[in-house]
């Protein structure tokens, strides 16, 4: 699921907003997109303007990892 580096996947409640809209105020505010597997937070660069589109879904991400971050080639909703 893309998600942001700050709530990772437990967004919070308190700002009464979707994790989708969550994920993308985090952006806005500085944080990184990412990807939850399991417990394993992954920081995705690439095209911002696809990730805040997918933000908040289950995805399929293709991409070189380097360490903990991820260089996104593409990025499709899982089906």
């Amino acid at each position: 699921m893309i998600t942001d580096t700050h709530c990772g996947a437990k967004h919070s409640a308190a700002i009464g907003k979707a994790a989708a809209d969550c994920a993308r105020v985090c952006v806005h505010g500085g944080e990184h997109f990412a990807l939850v597997e399991g417990d394993s937070v992954y920081v995705l660069e690439g095209d911002t303007d696809a990730l805040k589109r997918m933000a908040g879904e289950r995805v399929r991400i293709i991409g070189n990892l380097n360490g903990n971050t991820i260089a996104v080639s593409s990025v499709v909703v899982d089906q």
